[in-house]
């Protein structure tokens, strides 16, 4: 595998790709505009395209010059194999809603996302899930002090819980075990009846 800057003009795509991608090349030049080009096309020892087809259409027409390019030599029918093979993975990605969330929360202004999500409203998304959108990260004193308070909630519980329960030795084995005052209590009343 290889790594190469080449110009456009010596890639060529590959004639039969059996996937039309022509609906993700506006979607793949704004992420490109937004972000930059950050993945490379992938391509055989002919400079021809094995993975990549919808980035180089969104290059040529944001009108760059070069592109990065993978160089694998691969078998020609190995090289169709990982064709199919990458594009038909894209299939069985699916989003985990509740993950999309949280992350879009906490980008806050969604509106350079918004091109990719054509038809949806995320900030729609956003409050449907629990009816706010403004959250302000958790600090790590918010964190102190919930756990002081859970601490201290939790020892008043034993607490009262050790003050609830008494110590009886078994005559028969000598062994400690507890029980409550109050089934000790209910037991009494209940023999006296």
């Amino acid at each position: 595998m290889q790594l190469k800057k080449v110009k456009l003009t010596e890639i060529t795509p590959y004639w039969r790709n059996p996937r039309d991608n022509s609906d993700a090349v506006e979607a793949v030049k704004t992420s490109i505009q937004q972000y930059g080009y950050n993945q490379p096309i992938v391509v055989d020892t002919d400079m021809v395209i094995v993975v990549g087809h919808t980035r180089y259409k969104a290059l040529v027409q944001l009108g760059h010059k070069e592109a990065q390019v993978v160089i694998l030599d691969l078998p020609p029918e190995k090289a169709k194999e990982y064709r199919i093979a990458d594009n038909k993975t894209s299939e069985f990605a699916v989003w985990d809603d509740k993950a999309l969330i949280e992350e879009l929360r906490e980008i806050g202004d969604l509106s350079m996302l918004e091109p990719f999500f054509a038809g949806e409203d995320l900030q729609g998304m956003i409050s449907d899930s629990i009816g706010e959108t403004n959250f302000s990260p958790v600090t790590q004193k918010q964190i102190d002090r919930a756990e002081i308070k859970e601490n201290d909630t939790f020892e008043v519980r034993s607490q009262l819980q050790k003050e609830e329960m008494l110590e009886i030795i078994c005559p028969h084995c000598s062994e400690p075990f507890h029980i409550s005052r109050q089934d000790v209590a209910t037991r009494g009343r209940k023999e006296k009846e």
